[in-house]
């Protein structure tokens, strides 16, 4: 099965999450964490990418059994036996073209429907994700937290970096409350109400 790919999570990345206070510059709390590295490392990945196996292990081995079938028969065809006839070839050749159509768009199908699945599944992480980062920063008085990359952060010092916070906070919330398949991300720019306790 395929690795899935966090293309979904750029959705995740046009969100701010920030926690801006009136305070001056010089008092802001700030942290930074890599939304991919979460992804990845969050129980949310792996049970997706169970249910994934789960779900379409079976169909992919049926597909992958007849891709076999196929190239056997294709190997046939390329050595034919000299008894057959020139229209007994034919026959055999019509029913490969037939076959391999019927696969193609078997194989087309599914692959749709994995991507639509992973798409959902993706989009339900990211989701977990920024609401992860919320939480962590209202109780933690953060007054801005933002995503290494999309901010294009080229040097922050260690002490920054709230990965492992934000991947421990993105595991607790999804295992109290996962989320419903498919479920809308927040707008765009929300942010977490000022205040909370730590």
């Amino acid at each position: 099965m395929r690795k899935i790919l966090f293309f979904a999570l750029a959705l995740c990345l046009c969100y701010s999450v920030s926690f801006v206070n009136s305070a001056s510059a010089a008092e802001l709390k700030i942290g930074i964490f890599s939304i991919q590295e979460v992804a990845t490392k969050s129980d949310a990945y792996k049970e997706n990418d169970k249910k994934l196996q789960d779900t379409f292990s079976k169909e992919k081995n049926e597909i992958e059994k007849e891709q076999n079938e196929l190239k056997t028969m294709a190997e046939a065809l390329g050595k034919p036996e000299p008894k057959l006839t020139p229209e007994q070839l034919e026959e055999k050749q019509l029913e490969y073209v037939r076959k391999k159509r019927a696969l193609d768009e078997k194989t087309g199908i599914f692959l749709r429907r994995v991507e639509q699945t992973e798409r959902r599944m993706q989009q339900d992480i990211a989701n977990v994700i920024v609401v992860a980062a919320q939480e962590y920063g209202k109780r933690n008085d953060f007054s801005l937290i933002m995503d290494a990359t999309s901010a294009g952060v080229l040097h922050a010092v260690p002490s920054l970096d709230i990965t492992d916070k934000i991947l421990a906070e993105t595991n607790k919330i999804w295992k109290e409350n996962p989320p419903k398949p498919g479920a809308a991300l927040p707008p765009t720019g929300a942010a977490a109400p000022a205040g909370g306790t730590k």
